[in-house]
């Protein structure tokens, strides 16, 4: 499908060329270990893991998925409690070229099993407790993990196998508006363009030290991990972001959440005073929560981001002002990403007019895992200046305001969420 664009005025500006030679999230990793070995890299129940431990224990199981004949490209579940072997899991899967395929031990066990169904991972990474509970239920390739036994480590060689930026490091499933899981594909350098512009946008101390408390079957869990772990910030590790109302998480710095979520923190607490910064996406966003947010002491700054799985968690970026009474807006792209509001022609609108949001640049995915036609129906190419563009449609409604800024209008479909969970 085709169509001509004329109106390139939301083009980001901001379009830079990939570093081909350390464009993958493993690479990065270990660039960040290497300068900074003794910074913590995890603090999880009152106890901190340096770079150095952090980076063992990925090389620990790295080896011990070569030793059983894994291969670059294999798709790895991981099934895990959320600590520090399940992050190490995950970079060692990266480590190794595979692909890390996220599965939530809270989520019913139906969905797992329907996941594995769909992405026949090479095996499933878990511990001694969630392996009873796959086994029981039918999953196979279960790879049980103790880290504590685990005595090999990758070579310096082995650590720097050089993948590819185009290859795959994780695939995400969502629901969206179809109710059935789908696959999102997601490469190297779309996180590392994702990282990337967080680094413009945020401060060395704003990304010191971010909470994990988002599931990891849900994108903002990507930015939570792989933000701070490769610019050399510390990750707190939360059950999840209700957790603020009960856990000391003294010296977080930076929290991302769902308005939903954060509107009960909100209610029932306030934030530790060493958080300055409030990230927001996943649901619309209302001014009142905004502005109970700025009563906290310390709170400096509050983001109103948008973007789907399928564009590498965000694509858009807004700062909001205290004491703002307007709307929140979407704001504008984030670094080497495109948007165009289209009519039902695939026309441009003009600004102040509604129309379909479509995306493209560098956070594209590949598409969807083993589906060509879901994925030929929601990626498709436009004409915009006399060039094809990849783009993704997102489902989602939207206009130009008069400031420039995009101002989101809901969905096209019947699409329902809950704490910015699609359910369907």
């Amino acid at each position: 499908m085709e169509a001509t664009v004329h109106n390139d005025k939301l083009a980001c500006q901001d379009v830079c060329s990939h570093n081909t030679d350390r464009c993958t999230l493993s690479d990065m990793f270990l660039d960040t270990a290497n300068k900074n070995p003794t910074g913590v890299a995890i603090r999880h129940d009152g106890i901190e893991y340096s770079y150095r431990e952090l980076e063992t224990k990925s090389s620990l199981i790295a080896a011990s998925l070569r030793s059983i004949y894994v291969s670059s490209g294999d798709i790895i579940g991981v099934y895990m409690e959320r600590n520090v072997d399940m992050i190490a899991a995950i970079f060692a899967i990266l480590r190794i070229g595979c692909v890390y395929l996220p599965l939530d031990v809270r989520y019913p066990i139906e969905r797992t099993a329907r996941i594995q169904h769909s992405a026949r991972p090479k095996l499933i990474i878990t511990d001694d407790t969630n392996s009873c509970v796959l086994q029981n239920n039918g999953l196979t390739n279960i790879y049980s993990l103790n880290t504590n036994s685990l005595t090999d480590v990758l070579t310096d060689e082995q650590s720097r196998n050089y993948i590819a930026p185009d290859s795959l490091a994780y695939i995400m499933y969502t629901s969206g508006s179809t109710g059935s899981p789908k696959g999102v594909c997601i490469e190297h350098r779309s996180v590392e363009n994702l990282i990337a512009w967080a680094k413009t946008v945020y401060s060395k101390r704003e990304l010191s030290t971010v909470l994990f408390s988002t599931s990891v079957c849900f994108d903002i869990s990507i930015f939570e991990l792989f933000v701070p772990l490769c610019t050399g910030g510390s990750v707190v590790i939360a059950r999840d972001a209700i957790d603020l109302i009960f856990e000391d998480l003294n010296g977080v710095t930076l929290i991302n959440s769902v308005p939903t979520v954060m509107d009960v923190v909100c209610n029932s607490t306030c934030l530790p005073s060493s958080v300055t910064t409030v990230n927001l996406a996943g649901e619309e966003l209302g001014i009142n929560l905004v502005e109970s947010l700025y009563e906290n002491k310390g709170l400096e700054r509050i983001f109103n981001l948008y973007g789907p799985t399928e564009n590498t968690i965000y694509s858009t970026a807004c700062e909001l002002i205290r004491g703002q009474t307007t709307k929140p807006l979407i704001g504008r792209p984030i670094r080497n990403t495109n948007i165009y509001i289209l009519d039902g022609d695939l026309s441009p609108v003009c600004d102040g007019e509604k129309g379909e949001i479509y995306l493209s640049g560098h956070g594209l995915a590949r598409g969807y895992l083993n589906d060509i036609t879901l994925t030929d129906d929601a990626f498709i190419e436009l004409r915009i200046n006399e060039n094809l563009v990849r783009c993704y449609k997102t489902g989602d409604m939207g206009r130009i305001s008069h400031s420039g800024e995009i101002e989101y209008l809901g969905r096209t479909d019947s699409q329902v969420k809950i704490r910015g969970i699609v359910l369907r």
